[in-house]
């Protein structure tokens, strides 16, 4: 991952006003485990090598989608590229590496080796994942807190999970 630098809380939330984000920092409970004054916020671009730590949010659509309900998006099943919103990304050719405001949110513990689980954007970056292969240079937004893991729609392979080397 390239760290292009840290950003407020505040350019996180404009993002997902903008973006009309079902899940955000602080929701669906997550403040109870994270406030979300205390994230640490940076954008950056994701590399070949992260594709092994980044994970689906764990909410039951996206668990079934993935080859041994893993949430990994290296493990999404083919079936997934029939979702409607992931074919109105495909068939409108949206390439995230080029695309300024749709960066992912993404969850993490901490910023270099912890699991990335993308909590606003999941259709977003399987669609990515289907039309290019990889999120290599996909833009993100990555907010990290110690205390994530205790969020209960972290996967549970993602709280226990360690990349590759």
């Amino acid at each position: 991952m390239t760290i292009n630098g840290k950003v407020e809380v505040t350019e996180v939330q404009r993002h997902e006003q903008a973006t009309e984000s079902n899940v955000r920092l602080g929701g669906y409970h997550m403040d109870r485990h994270c406030p979300t004054n205390e994230f640490q916020c940076y954008r950056v671009q994701l590399a070949k090598q992260d594709e092994d730590r980044v994970f689906l949010l764990g909410l039951t659509e996206f668990i079934n989608l993935t080859q041994g309900q893993s949430c990994q998006l290296r493990d999404v099943v083919q079936a997934a590229s029939a979702i409607p919103r992931v074919v109105s990304f495909i068939e409108a050719g949206i390439d995230l590496q080029s695309r300024p405001g749709l960066e992912l949110v993404v969850v993490a513990r901490e910023l270099q080796s912890a699991p990335l689980v993308v909590i606003d954007g999941n259709h977003r970056a399987i669609a990515q994942f289907f039309s290019q292969g990889s999120v290599e240079g996909v833009s993100a937004f990555v907010c990290v807190h110690p205390a994530i893991g205790q969020w209960p729609f972290i996967p549970p392979l993602a709280r226990t999970h360690a990349p590759h080397a």
